[in-house]
């Protein structure tokens, strides 16, 4: 048998380990593991899930289906989660799903690289309520890994491939990019529209001071013209500084997928040509 080294990682899921708050189907999952040709622990070591209209699925128990379908957020089984899940419908894609998988291990190997890796097991964990306190660890249960560093043979090497960027996956994420970027200058204006009331408020405030007969309120004048003040010089950071920056990152984001988007048609195109060559040459 061919030695195998192993890697064994456990970690409670946050935003900088492994919780993407995008389930498996979203755009944004698909666009990391096409684009950043990322394989996902979970899905390679586990067979498909049913479908959560299916009467296999509704026969599982909460915690078979978290099993299952590898779920870490919204759980039933979560104290967390309890009273978010009152308030939705139980009709909801949540409740029929019984929670979200929202945490992940995903990883990727040089091709060139002597040693593979290669995932041998990954488990949902920290699902039980904390010993005498009756809480769950956290509001997402945690995911642990194990991996082995396969050498990188023929008989060894496993080949993971990834499917390229495909137009028919760029364009509804282009759509939701663009309404973003719609909303983020709406915010924006709103937002140096309240920085000009402010400043016009602050300023009425000062001259109305002077008039004010009740000299022992003038006090509440100036507190309320420092309140308009810091409230104005928020807004203008936040809706022109931070606007712009929001922006102006969607705006790079959506000029390159649309470059990339112009050269995949750009490619099909001359495929579509090419093969329309050759048949008029046979048919000739």
């Amino acid at each position: 048998m061919t030695p195998q080294r192993h890697l064994t990682h456990s970690v409670v899921p946050t935003a900088q380990t492994g919780d993407f708050n995008s389930q498996p189907h979203s755009i944004i999952m698909k666009m990391l593991q096409t684009h950043g040709s990322l394989r996902d622990a979970w899905a390679d070591t586990h067979p498909a899930p049913p479908s959560i209209t299916s009467a296999s699925h509704r026969a599982l128990s909460p915690l078979e289906v978290m099993h299952t379908h590898g779920i870490t957020c919204d759980s039933p089984l979560n104290t967390y989660s309890a009273a978010k899940l009152r308030k939705r419908s139980p009709a909801d894609e949540v409740h029929l799903r019984g929670g979200k998988r929202l945490d992940y291990f995903l990883y990727r190997s040089p091709v060139d690289a002597p040693w593979q890796l290669s995932p041998e097991r990954c488990d949902v964990t920290l699902t039980e309520p904390v010993p005498s306190l009756g809480v769950s660890y956290s509001d997402h249960f945690a995911v642990d890994a194990t991996f082995a560093f396969v050498p990188t043979t023929p008989q060894g090497q496993k080949v993971l491939p990834s499917d390229p960027l495909k137009a028919e996956l760029l364009s509804p994420a282009l759509s939701t990019l663009h309404a973003a970027y719609r909303a983020s200058l709406s915010s924006s204006r709103f937002q140096l529209r309240l920085f000009a009331s402010c400043v016009i408020a602050a300023l009425a405030l000062v001259v109305t001071s002077s008039f004010e007969p009740l000299r022992a309120l003038n006090w509440l004048w100036v507190l309320l013209g420092v309140g308009a003040g810091a409230a104005g010089a928020t807004l203008l950071y936040t809706g022109f500084v931070g606007g712009q920056w929001e922006a102006g990152q969607l705006r790079n984001v959506i000029g390159e997928m649309e470059a990339e988007l112009e050269r995949i048609r750009v490619a099909r195109s001359d495929e579509r040509a090419s093969v329309e060559t050759e048949d008029g040459g046979w048919g000739r």
